[in-house]
């Protein structure tokens, strides 16, 4: 097993008012992150929550859906950041976004991270 993966058997955190996930917990760096599903059509949802104080200080990531061997065409967003701002996430843009389950969810993050690490370990090749 990797160190990213390893790194991810974390425990779900609960929305206790409607005993239904929100989001996962990344004890290694502390914060919080999500990951969603989001349909083409409902793409201007991005450029919302971007204007919004609190979710747009979020780390947002977005990725074609087709590259994780999703059917349906459209997007997953990957937001890391605060309790407070994926709830308010889940609050204002629930209906658009369909927050994906936690294998699923877990899969993702640790292709993205190793993408992101794989990148990072580039870019201090070139400039190290």
């Amino acid at each position: 097993m990797n160190t990213v993966a390893k790194l991810l058997e974390i425990p779900i955190l609960v929305d206790l008012h409607v005993s239904e996930r929100i989001y996962y917990v990344n004890p290694h760096y502390g914060n919080v992150f999500a990951v969603y599903f989001l349909k083409n059509e409902n793409r201007s949802t991005l450029d919302a929550m971007k204007n919004d104080d609190l979710i747009g200080r979020q780390s947002i990531i977005t990725k074609d859906a087709a590259a994780f061997n999703f059917k349906e065409p459209g997007l997953i967003v990957l937001v890391e950041g605060s309790g407070d701002s994926l709830e308010l996430i889940k609050s204002k843009f629930g209906d658009l976004l369909e927050l994906l389950k936690q294998e699923r969810a877990m899969e993702i993050y640790t292709q993205i991270k190793e993408e992101e690490k794989k990148a990072d370990e580039g870019m201090g090749f070139l400039f190290g």
